[in-house]
């Protein structure tokens, strides 16, 4: 890899700063294996930071030449990634980009383009991560359920998001701060992993285009508690 001049290396040094306080980690000219042909790729920088159950990556490629990059530079970031597991590819220019650079990197998706000055102006953090938060959000905040052996529902209280309490039935209301008490006590623990390794999978769905995922519904199927 060529040596950076100090603004690319502030540049890149700006990025990893703002995704560290997440536990993320850098690593210079890293080797990734492309899934197509079985060989390895290398990367000018990589950032690797935990997300959910998951772990999301970053690339940065940096050009500094004396011109703008035109959409060439941008195709050929697109063609050489495209079966790489990166999430994001940050391309840094010193002098910019052309209009159908930008509007083809906008089009792919994966492809951010940013010239070394502009770097310190963008709070990584927030344009990277919340993206990913999205899946989480539900406009119930909880259930709680009690099911027959067969499955068939006995009682059923909702939690919203605004902390509104309700209950299916008369039954619902009566068993609830048993109910309540238990799930907080033995259950909790387990159904936020579960939770968490649930939207992490549908997220690696819907990241590899597989499907779109508009919701997450989760469920405990072994339990007589369960929390969907």
């Amino acid at each position: 890899m060529p040596k950076r001049s100090n603004d690319f290396q502030k540049a890149v040094h700006y990025i990893y700063a703002n995704l560290a306080p997440l536990g993320a980690t850098i690593e210079e000219s890293a080797m990734v294996l492309d899934s197509l042909t079985q060989e390895y790729r290398e990367v000018d920088t990589l950032i690797k930071y935990p997300a959910l159950a998951t772990e999301m990556s970053v690339a940065i490629e940096c050009r500094d030449h004396s011109r703008v990059q035109s959409v060439e530079w941008i195709d050929a970031i697109i063609g050489k990634y495209q079966f790489l597991p990166i999430d994001k590819i940050i391309a840094v220019s010193r002098k910019g980009f052309s209009k159908r650079a930008k509007t083809k990197a906008a089009s792919n998706g994966r492809v951010v383009c940013i010239t070394a000055q502009e770097t310190p102006k963008v709070d990584w953090a927030r344009k990277l991560v919340t993206p990913w938060k999205v899946l989480s959000h539900q406009f119930q905040l909880i259930q709680l359920k009690t099911l027959r052996d067969d499955k068939t529902q006995i009682t059923q209280s909702t939690i919203g998001l605004d902390g509104s309490l309700s209950h299916e039935n008369k039954l619902s209301e009566d068993l609830y701060p048993v109910i309540h008490k238990y799930f907080f006590e033995e259950l909790y623990e387990s159904v936020q992993t579960h939770i968490k390794k649930k939207i992490a999978s549908t997220w690696n769905l819907f990241k590899d285009g597989e499907k779109r995922i508009d919701c997450v519904e989760i469920s405990e199927p072994d339990s007589k508690l369960g929390q969907t």
